[in-house]
């Protein structure tokens, strides 16, 4: 009886544990598993003392634009350059670790996805996404993944949603140390300035950016970057190769250098295999005159080694206060220019800087202007002198006088229907204008009437086809 009772208690306490650990079980699942289309966030494991010191960068987010009608779910995707955890928001500007759902990442954490439903047509959908990467470097910023179902995207949403336009990687100077530290320096801190917000490494030698193990630490504003060397020693000259990528993810494909020396070392500031010329140029265009309905073109030219090259349209101006060229950092170089207007003349002055910071202190002018249209059109003729008069008797000298619409030279005939190269008589220009024209006629006698038939030339050419009549008699 006893073993009995014994046995039922044993059951009783066992099937207690079965229920305790079922009921936790749910408990956790739904903790970390839970029902929505979020992945709930459970431990994210990272790696202490990692030299890397820059967040992932974010790709490939999609979908985006519009979704077919009716459509209930989707997939959201996006990669990252490096493996990282990734985590989302309806909300914009949330901190990574306030954001509660999070993609499944694939076994090499660089491809994330995660899926969305309960989609309904004519709604516009914004999911705000930040990664962290294995060494804890966060996403301070959002990545956008936006669409619509089954209408059009708002024009908002349009814009967002379009690829960015190609930009320039950030600029980088003020690369410091240079020139000779002192004798016994051991350690020192290198660093740069960024003319954007960016993320900056370094390497001993020339490799692309991502494959940079050591990374600068960064102000808040990301534009001013330090990094402290060690193992220093006398006698030695040291160069950094340093890259940067700025926070759309603009990448430098050359290197800036920082390079000194310590104690009796040495130090030309130009680093080895580097020139000390800045860029050649050549191959302006456009040049001389374009059609007279040009409202916009093109300025270019070639470099003899890559540059970025910058402009103004003012001469004399340094390059670090000019405008950047659209497409450079190259050895070609471009930039739009709008606002063009008939009869305009235009010039562009021109500096470029190659990758060793040598910049031109001299412009280089591309020059040209737009064509006026052709003046077709002969001159109009007004306010025609004694038309219709009748002089006193006794009148027998008068002068008589016609207007211009623009510059021009008359002539007439006593005939009517002469062309003009026909007509004998001149008028004479009254003043510089070359708009009113006179003439003094004499030999009048009492009791005639006169009449001349008027023509007129522009300086383009164009001579008026019909006459205009000045006609008057004199008293007899």
């Amino acid at each position: 009886m006893i073993s009995t009772c014994r046995q039922k208690g044993q059951i009783q306490i066992v099937v207690l544990v079965v229920a305790v650990l079922v009921i936790a079980g749910i408990y956790f699942g739904a903790r970390f598993f839970g029902k929505s289309d979020g992945e709930q966030i459970g431990k994210e494991k990272i790696i202490e003392n990692s030299n890397d010191d820059v967040p992932p960068l974010r790709t490939n987010l999609l979908p985006s634009g519009v979704l077919s009608l009716n459509t209930s779910k989707t997939t959201l995707t996006l990669v990252t350059d490096e493996p990282a955890y990734c985590r989302y928001s309806s909300e914009p500007d949330q901190a990574y670790i306030n954001m509660s759902k999070g993609f499944g990442p694939d076994k090499n954490k660089t491809s994330h996805s995660v899926n969305a439903s309960g989609l309904e047509n004519g709604k516009v959908y914004k999911y705000h996404v930040r990664c962290q990467d294995m060494a804890g470097n966060r996403n301070t910023e959002d990545a956008l993944i936006e669409f619509s179902v089954g209408s059009a995207v708002s024009r908002e949403t349009a814009v967002l949603s379009a690829p960015l336009p190609s930009e320039a990687p950030p600029t980088r100077s003020n690369l410091l140390p240079s020139g000779t530290l002192s004798s016994g320096t051991t350690k020192t801190t290198i660093g740069l300035i960024t003319n954007e917000s960016a993320y900056c490494r370094y390497a001993s030698q020339s490799q692309p950016y991502i494959n940079m193990s050591k990374g600068f630490s960064s102000d808040k504003d990301k534009l001013q970057h330090t990094a402290t060397v060690s193992g220093l020693a006398d006698n030695k000259i040291y160069e950094y190769y340093v890259r940067c990528r700025d926070v759309k993810g603009n990448e430098n494909d050359d290197d800036a250098i920082i390079r000194f020396g310590i104690g009796g070392a040495s130090v030309n500031q130009t680093p080895l295999g580097a020139d000390a010329t800045p860029p050649n140029r050549f191959s302006a265009s456009p040049s001389g005159s374009l059609p007279v309905s040009t409202r916009q073109t093109n300025i270019k030219l070639q470099t003899d080694e890559k540059a970025i090259c910058r402009y103004s349209e003012t001469a004399g101006l340094g390059y670090d206060s000019m405008k950047n060229f659209s497409n450079t950092n190259s050895t070609s170089h471009l930039a739009e220019i709008l606002g063009l207007d008939e009869g305009g003349s235009y010039k562009f002055y021109v500096r470029c800087a190659d990758q060793y910071g040598n910049k031109n202190t001299n412009d280089f002018i591309i020059s040209f202007k737009v064509e006026t249209a052709e003046d077709e059109i002969p001159p109009i003729l007004s306010n025609p002198s004694h038309n219709g008069n009748i002089l006193p008797s006794g009148t027998a000298q008068v002068v008589i006088s016609i207007s211009t619409n623009e510059p021009s030279a008359c002539r007439y005939s006593a005939n009517a229907g002469t062309v003009y190269n026909s007509m004998s008589g001149r008028f004479s220009y009254y003043d510089q204008t070359q708009k009113f024209h006179t003439k003094s006629v004499t030999g009048l006698q009492n009791g005639r009437g006169y009449d001349y038939f008027v023509r007129c030339q522009d300086l383009a050419g164009n001579a008026n086809i019909g006459d205009v009549l000045i006609s008057f008699s004199i008293a007899q």
